[in-house]
């Protein structure tokens, strides 16, 4: 038996003196963004492949100033493909989110 492990405690796998995850916007909230434009511009889920969609954010608090999170619709799945940790703000013009439409 491991000593380490407290019988009964969930296991976490966050630093010690962390609540949880990352502060910054996820994946799943920015394919819920994405969605949410495409169904406001009336495109039918079966166009959204070639989607992409990002999110820009400033966390000055945080370890990280600035993170930038790009997603795509590729074979009717949204996938996250850039997670971009930057150490230094954004400029305000790049913030927020973005749907990019296929080429």
């Amino acid at each position: 038996m491991n000593d380490n492990i407290n019988q009964g405690e969930p296991l976490s796998f966050f630093p010690k003196g962390t609540d949880g995850p990352c502060p910054h916007t996820g994946g799943s909230d920015v394919i819920e963004m994405a969605e949410s434009a495409l169904k406001k511009l009336e495109i039918k889920c079966e166009s959204w492949n070639g989607y992409r969609a990002e999110f820009v954010e400033n966390l000055p608090n945080y370890m990280w100033k600035s993170i930038k999170t790009v997603i795509a619709c590729e074979n009717e799945k949204w996938v996250i493909k850039e997670i971009d940790r930057r150490d230094k703000l954004s400029h305000e013009s790049e913030l927020g989110f973005k749907l990019i439409s296929p080429i």
